[in-house]
Formats: structure tokens, C-alpha cells, sequence
């Protein structure tokens, strides 16, 4: 058998056959190349100056955004009352225990003057 003979050298084992120096030259980049483009927009460095105006204007607003939130809290621990609506069923709705209606009914003493009377519209606060 003669050495020449590759027919039974698995294809992995095979050498390429050397490519000529024009297919060399020709031979195109693999992937694409992106030209580099400059940020339009650097970032500002660290520490950089803000005019007082703009500060005072972002203090005013983080302190109006704080106000808001606790106004929205405590307009959360009201609640109005609804037709069919008891203590109990209140607490058991909002605090998780019907027997905590004394609680509300605490809370609440300058409007309820008897716990089994409450009003369909009535506000009550939440503690």
C-alpha cells in the first residue's frame, strides 16, 4: 500500500492543501469593522459645579416630593365609611383582626359618640 494513498485518514488527520499567495492577499476580514466614533455627549466629571439656583431648585422640589409623600400617608390611615360598614368589620378589613375595633373607635372619639352607630360617608382615622 502506498504512502500517497489518503483515502483512509480521517478527515480531521488531513493537512489543507497550502493556498497560493493571491488567495492570501485577497482574503477578506472576518467580522465588520466599525469606524470609532466619539461620545457626542461626554459625562460630566465627578464633583462638578451646580449653579446655586439649579441646587436650590432640586432642594425645593426633594422637599415638596417629601411633603407630598406624607401627606398621601396620612390621607391613607382614613378611611370612608360605607353602607353595611361596622367597627369590626373596619379592623378586621384593615388592621387584620376584628377585635381591634376599639382601636378605631379610639381614634376616633371626637366623631363617634356610640361604636354601633357610624355613617355611611363618615371619615375615620386609621391608627
Amino acid at each position: 500500500m502506498a504512502r500517497d494513498d489518503k483515502s483512509n485518514v480521517p478527515p480531521h488527520v488531513r493537512r489543507p492543501k497550502p493556498s497560493s499567495e493571491k488567495a492570501k492577499r485577497e482574503k477578506k476580514p472576518k467580522g465588520v469593522v466599525k469606524p470609532h466614533v466619539p461620545n457626542p455627549k461626554p459625562a460630566a466629571p465627578r464633583g462638578s459645579y451646580i449653579p446655586r439656583e439649579a441646587r436650590e431648585a432640586m432642594e425645593e422640589a426633594a422637599k415638596r416630593k417629601k411633603e407630598a409623600a406624607k401627606e398621601e400617608a396620612e390621607r391613607a390611615k382614613t378611611y370612608v365609611v360605607k353602607s353595611g360598614d361596622s367597627l369590626s368589620k373596619i379592623a378586621k378589613a384593615l388592621l387584620g383582626d376584628a377585635a381591634r375595633w376599639p382601636e378605631i373607635f379610639q381614634a376616633n372619639k371626637d366623631q363617634i359618640k356610640d361604636p354601633n352607630l357610624i355613617y355611611p360617608g363618615q371619615e375615620l382615622r386609621i391608627p
